[in-house]
This record gives C-alpha cells, structure tokens and sequence, in this order.
C-alpha cells in the first residue's frame, strides 16, 4: 500500500512541477508563435522535453534502487532462509518496465502543458503583466492538498511501524540477552546414537566451560527466539478438562545449567540436578502460564503433581519447580500458550533426534569468545556442523529482522512522501510569489509592510497544509485500522495523528520559507519597473 501512495504522491508531484513550467514558459513560447514558430513545433518540444526528463528521473531511480535493493538485503539475517529465498537482480525486465515508467510517466503528465502550448493567445500572451501566467491554480492546489493527505497517511504508517519495533526492543523476555553467545549443533543428523551424542555434548559443554572469560555453559533441545515449537498433548493431574479442551503446552528439553547460564529465576520449588537422568523419576518444570491456567495461579501448590504424556494413561512425570513465564518462541506475541521444561539427560528415552542449542555465559565481550568457541567445538569434532554461531543480542536483532525491515521500508517511504509533498508545496509556494510580484510591488508602494507581504504567503500556506492534514486525518484512520488487521502493530492514534501533524507542519514550513522571504524582499521600483 505504501508503494502504491507514494507512487501517486510522485505523479502528482510531477504534474504539479511540470505545470508550473509551462504556465511560467507561456510568454516563451507565445514569443516563439510571433517569431514564426508552429503549435506543432511547440508541442514536440514540451513533448521531448517530457521524454528527456523521465529518461533522466528513470536513470536516477534505477541507482537509487540497485543501492536500495542491496540495502534491504544486508537488513536480512545471514542465517534466514528468506535471504536465499530473495534472488532479486535487475535483469532487463527489471530495467525495461522500471525506465518505461518513468518515460510513460512523464509523457504523460506533459501532454497537459503541451496541448495547452496550443492554445496559447500570443497577444495576450506577450501584453501580460508578468513572466507568469494568472490563471487560475486551482488544480494545483487540489494536487499539493492531497499530496499532503497521502503524506499524512504515510507517516502515520511509518509511525506505528517505528514505535512496534522500539516496543519491541525494549520487551524483557525474562533472561538476560547480554554477554551471552549462542550456536547450534545436531550431532544426531550425523548417524550417530544417542550415547554417542550424549557423550558428545558433554565433552563440548566442558571444554566449553574450561575456556577463560566463561563462567557457565548449557544447552537445550530448543533454539529461544528462533521461532520454533515443539510440543504435544498431555494430561494434568488434579485438574480436570473441559469437553473438546485440548492440553497442549510447548516442550523444551534443557540441562541444569540453563536457568542460571540465562539467569531465569525460580519461582517455586527447585531446578533439575545431576540425579534427574534417564532412568529416574521423570521431572519437569513448568511457567507461570501453565500454573495460571491448571493451577489457580497457585505456584506452590503445582509443585509436586504429576503429569501424563499422550493420553495420559500414566501420569509418571512429577513437577518439581515453576519459574516465570518467559518469551521462548519469539518477542512480538505475549507467552499463550503454556510451558514445559524438561530434563535434557530425559530426552533420549522420548524422542529420537536430539538438536542442541548451547548457550555460553560469558564475563568477557561474547564476540571476542565466537572464534574461540568455534574452533573448540570443532576440536571435539571437525565433522560437527556449527549452525548459528552468534552473540543472543544479534540473535534478538534477528528475530526482529521483519519488523525492522517493514518499520525500515515504512519510514523510508513516509521520508520520501513527505520530501516530494515539500518539494511540489514549494514549487506552488514560489510561483504563486511569483505570480503576484507586481501585486506586492503596488501594495508595498502604497504603504502595505513586510509583515503584510508575508500574511499573504503564510495564508495560502496554512490553507493547503491544514486542508491536507484534514484530509489525510480519515484516510490515516482508515490505515491505521487496517494495518492492526494484517499486521501486529501498536500505537496510541492520537499520538501518530499529532506526531506526523507537527513533522508535516515543520517541514512544510521550511518549504515555504524560502518563497516567503522572497516575497518580503520585493522591490516596488525594481518590479514596477520591470513590468
């Protein structure tokens, strides 16, 4: 939607521009007429001219877009498959439809003054008071009001884009993201058993935990913020089910070293220990979600009861802690469902591939330890494939990497709307000072002040800025509202109408101080005389 107003910004941006051309050439060309000149000659120039103009705006844009395209692709994580998935390169299709646009855009916005070229009274014309013509402005004032609205529309989107990602970023996710390097590995894709996998771990958990400027390592069956589930049905003892009430909370496997290598707190009872293997009483750990929805909230009173996996014919697996509820999956939705935390030395006797996420608490800077780790992983096992190896903060960056990427897109085009709306405002600022020169050359004769000169400017200028911002108010609303359908953003109404308001306002502002103080600067003898 964004592309789409933008584009409508640009052609009317252009028409605008392209306007104000012809009306201030039409003395020009009514002097070409007298000197001999034919409509039809006139008509192919404006028409060329056109042409070169959207030859030369198409060349610009496709740079602007190459460097744009790569800019977009550097946003995406090295680790997305989407970045794999993103084989966009501008063939000559690309080029071919990119530059046709632009030429056809500008053809066709410089019909109107070229077939307007034709009907130029040339007596008129030469005998006019100014270089510019007084007609009437009114469609250009129509074009600059509804720049202005869509400008609106736009930065309010780039506004509730902005502020979801800042949200975002300052979610806490219930452990520390800092001094933190994280990385994966399977050792059960190579073929190995599961001892042998086991072993494995183990043997890189301690060498991992031997390095200097490490203080804890652990590892869990479950990436955190990569976006991935894993879970299944179970029966909760002592409570009992709805009809048609499906229990089933996400799974995670992890070591006793996990809550404190991620600085989890516990809220009840105790962690998982050396004596919680295969073998023994099955153990979990559950979060307060889960407490909250079976347990009326009462930690205390979750801990002890048993669980049943599958159709919980037996219920074998006792809870023994419950810590908070944590953002495991991803940052932007809020913790729904319930959640499992079991014993990774458990994990062989239920299920068959065993991933590890190894997360390595570090006293030191975590980026100067991912060499290290990686080559002391790779001397447990140069066969091992290390998937991921990166800072938890980078790994946070790349969970957020669409947000950050539609909250980039959002205000590069909000930025762009509102650079174009300013440019055509000045382009009908400065002919409209223009158009009246010999106007405030009399009334400044007559005794009107400068302060008088810049009422005049500063009317017209707050009309088409305060009927844009009115326009655009509805139509911001409309998008607003669709935007929280399809996608998940937030943001008071209020504050995105007033912030893109008063970005709008200082802007547009800026634009027309430059007409404005040419307009305070007008000569009465030197206009009069000129006339």
């Amino acid at each position: 939607m964004a592309d789409r107003l933008t584009i409508l910004i640009a052609c009317g941006n252009v028409a605008i521009l392209l306007s104000v051309k012809a009306a201030r050439r039409q003395r020009e060309l009514a002097l070409h007429g007298a000197l001999g000149a034919s409509h039809l000659q006139m008509f192919r120039q404006l028409l060329m001219e056109g042409i070169v103009l959207g030859l030369l705006g198409s060349i610009a844009g496709l740079f602007i877009g190459a460097v744009s395209l790569r800019a977009i692709l550097d946003l995406i994580p090295a680790t997305s498959t989407l970045r794999e998935a993103l084989t966009i390169q501008l063939n000559w299709h690309v080029l071919l439809f990119a530059a046709g646009s632009g030429v056809m855009t500008s053809v066709l916005f410089s019909l109107a003054p070229a077939l307007s070229s034709m009907r130029v009274n040339l007596i008129e014309s030469l005998h006019s008071e100014s270089n510019a013509t007084t007609a009437k402005s009114g469609l250009r004032n129509v074009l600059i009001t509804a720049e202005i609205a869509l400008s609106v529309v736009l930065l309010m989107c780039a506004g509730l884009f902005a502020w979801t990602l800042y949200q975002l970023r300052s979610v806490n996710p219930g452990y520390s993201t800092t001094h933190l390097v994280t990385f994966s590995v399977d050792a059960s894709a190579l073929g190995e058993k599961s001892e042998q996998v086991r072993n494995e771990y183990e043997a890189i958990d301690n060498r991992l935990s031997n390095l200097p400027g490490v203080g804890k390592v652990s590892y869990a069956s479950m990436p955190l913020l990569s976006g991935d589930q894993s879970g299944g049905d179970i029966v909760v003892g002592g409570y009992t089910a709805q009809p048609n009430e499906e229990i089933s909370p996400d799974f995670n496997w992890i070591t006793p070293e996990f809550l404190g290598t991620m600085q989890i707190p516990l809220v009840a009872g105790r962690n998982f220990n050396a004596l919680d293997r295969a073998g023994s009483q099955k153990v979990a750990i559950v979060d307060e979600e889960f407490v909250k929805r079976y347990y009326g909230g009462n930690a205390r009173a979750a801990v002890g009861r048993l669980l049943g996996f599958g159709d919980g014919s037996k219920l074998d697996t006792q809870i023994v802690g419950v810590v908070p509820t944590l953002r495991s999956v991803n940052l932007e939705n809020a913790p729904g469902f319930p959640f499992l935390y079991l014993p990774y030395d458990q994990i062989w006797t239920m299920r068959h591939s065993y991933p590890a996420a190894f997360y390595v608490r570090t006293s030191i800077q975590p980026e100067d330890l991912t060499a290290t780790i990686r080559k002391t992983v790779m001397s447990a096992d140069h066969t091992l494939p290390i998937v991921g190896l990166q800072t938890m903060q980078e790994q946070v960056d790349s969970s957020l990497f669409e947000q950050r990427l539609m909250a980039t897109l959002a205000v590069s085009m909000g930025g762009l709307a509102l650079f174009l709306s300013t440019i055509g405002l000045y382009g009908v600022l400065a002919f409209a000072v223009t158009q009246r020169r010999r106007e405030m050359g009399i009334r400044v004769a007559l005794g009107a002040s400068k302060g008088d000169l810049a009422t005049l400017v500063l009317r017209r200028l707050t009309v088409l800025v305060g009927a844009g911002i009115v326009g655009g108010i509805p139509l911001a609303w409309a998008g607003m509202q669709l935007l929280r359908r399809v996608a998940s953003v937030s943001g008071s109404a209020i504050w995105m109408f007033a912030g893109s308001a008063i970005i709008l306002c200082a802007v547009c502002g800026i634009a027309g101080f430059f007409p404005l103080r040419r307009a305070m600067s007008v000569d009465p003898i030197r206009v009069l005389r000129a006339e």
